[in-house]
């Protein structure tokens, strides 16, 4: 039940991040197109700080590969079956660890991008890599 729980919340920080991402891409005019054929190419414009909001651990991260990470059905032995296995080594162990073990505390995982006054106050020594 925790683990289907900590998923339930990755998809809903997913979503989240998705929505507020598009929001924000829609403000900035970018000079190069956001569009890719390859999982493997994908990368955003704007790095994100994902914040456990209960015990102030974060880690600085570029948020389409936490989408990417949930993805499925790459052509095996693919870049972008690679790609996927890359983001859930990179992207799932921060969220899992702080969505099982604070979330049960009330915690949850929220982005924070760099136009967030919360960027610059957060404890250097509360990073995760």
């Amino acid at each position: 039940m925790r683990k289907f729980n900590a998923a339930l919340a990755v998809i809903a920080v997913t979503f989240w991040l998705v929505s507020v991402g598009c929001e924000r891409t829609n403000q900035h005019d970018s000079s190069h197109p956001t569009s890719t054929n390859s999982l493997a190419d994908a990368k955003g414009d704007t790095p994100v700080r994902y914040l456990c909001t209960y015990c102030g651990a974060w880690r600085e991260a570029d948020p389409v590969k936490l989408i990417v990470s949930l993805s499925e059905g790459a052509k095996p032995g693919s870049a972008d079956e690679r790609a996927i296995a890359d983001a859930k080594k990179t992207e799932g162990p921060f969220m899992i660890r702080h969505l099982e073990k604070c979330g049960l505390k009330g915690g949850m995982v929220v982005a924070v991008y760099p136009d967030d006054p919360k960027w610059k106050k957060l404890d250097k020594n509360k990073q995760e890599k």
